[in-house]
């Protein structure tokens, strides 16, 4: 295995490590009603999921950014929803498999 192999490995295992943790960071934003923060989440978990070529996983991170950007914040709302529905698919699907 090349080095560049062992280091996607070790983005990836980073940030399914990390989907707990960004999943409580999503409720309590929203619980918050913080659409910055919203905002600033999404942009942060599309760079990641595009890192990863993970598409669902983007498109849920992008619409809860441009939602954010727009000022909505009952459309925000929803797509963080949707967006912690997305993070806790990927996770149960990843821990199926180990």
């Amino acid at each position: 295995m090349c080095s560049s192999d062992l280091i996607g490995d070790d983005i990836i295992d980073r940030f399914l490590d990390d989907i707990p943790q960004m999943i409580d960071k999503l409720e309590q934003i929203r619980s918050n009603g913080d659409i910055t923060g919203l905002m600033n989440t999404g942009h942060r978990a599309k760079g990641a999921a595009d890192l990863l070529g993970a598409t669902a996983l983007s498109r849920r991170s992008r619409a809860l950014e441009a939602a954010a950007k727009e000022g909505d914040p009952s459309l925000a709302d929803d797509c963080a929803r949707e967006l912690i529905e997305e993070l806790q698919s990927l996770l149960s699907m990843v821990q199926s498999e180990d």
